[in-house]
């Protein structure tokens, strides 16, 4: 059924491996990037502080993972 899809659609569908035994979902590449960009992190804070609040803590947890 994976290669049906592939054959129809091309480069315009998307298989995203989410984890667990043999779970894949299939999207669109366009509706891929609508999850990314507006459902994942609807919460997102448009204050300043606070977005550097964010990316000072992403940047010491990907420090911290280094250093392991």
């Amino acid at each position: 059924m994976k290669t049906k899809l592939i054959q129809r659609y091309g480069d315009q569908i998307f298989f995203a491996d989410i984890g667990g035994s043999r779970k894949e979902a299939v999207c669109f590449h366009n509706m891929a990037s609508y999850i990314v960009n507006e459902r994942r992190y609807p919460e997102r804070s448009n204050d300043e502080d606070t977005k550097k609040a964010r990316i000072m803590t992403a940047d010491g947890k990907i420090i911290c993972e280094e250093i392991r």
